[in-house]
């Protein structure tokens, strides 16, 4: 990757909510991304997901994971959404807080752009072919907030695997 920058993000801790005055500095976190200028950062409501707009070269809109919520130095990449046929020069995001809309705001058209995002209702599970479900055939996804548990088993050792629907739609 060419033009790769290492930039941070900074983290402060605040002992007056909402009140800047009070900041304190608590730690940092590297993000490596593929644009010259990280220009805006937006964290979902649950603060596991981190999105971050890049201006300049890639046009993109990177996402990261935070294994721990809000703790930035648990970050990694998870992928990146390119916007520079619309727009290239994205300055800021915005994520709906169900997931299902993207903004985008363009500092070269002046414009902001929606973006529509696949719910986890479109999710499909797939399964090796050496998995053998009982009935002949595996199971769908489980709906959206429903956990299914799939049951795996092996009598020679790993080469073919006898599966079963143990629960479904548990929530």
């Amino acid at each position: 990757m060419s033009n790769v920058i290492t930039q941070r993000i900074a983290e402060y801790d605040l002992s007056t909510d909402w009140d800047l005055s009070t900041a304190s500095y608590n730690q940092n976190s590297t993000v490596i991304n593929t644009a010259t200028n990280t220009s805006g950062i937006m964290f979902s409501d649950d603060g596991t997901r981190l999105y971050t707009s890049c201006r300049f070269d890639t046009d993109a809109i990177n996402e990261y994971s935070l294994s721990t919520a809000w703790n930035i130095s648990s970050l990694s990449y998870v992928r990146s959404f390119l916007v520079g046929t619309q727009e290239g020069d994205p300055s800021d995001l915005f994520v709906k807080p169900d997931g299902t809309k993207l903004y985008v705001v363009g500092y070269a058209t002046d414009k902001v752009y929606q973006y529509s995002l696949s719910s986890s209702s479109d999710y499909t599970t797939t399964y090796h072919s050496s998995i053998k479900f009982s009935g002949g055939t595996a199971p769908t996804a489980p709906a959206n907030g429903e956990t299914d548990l799939i049951t795996l088993e092996t009598a020679d050792g790993g080469t073919a695997y006898f599966a079963s629907h143990a629960i479904d739609g548990a929530s």
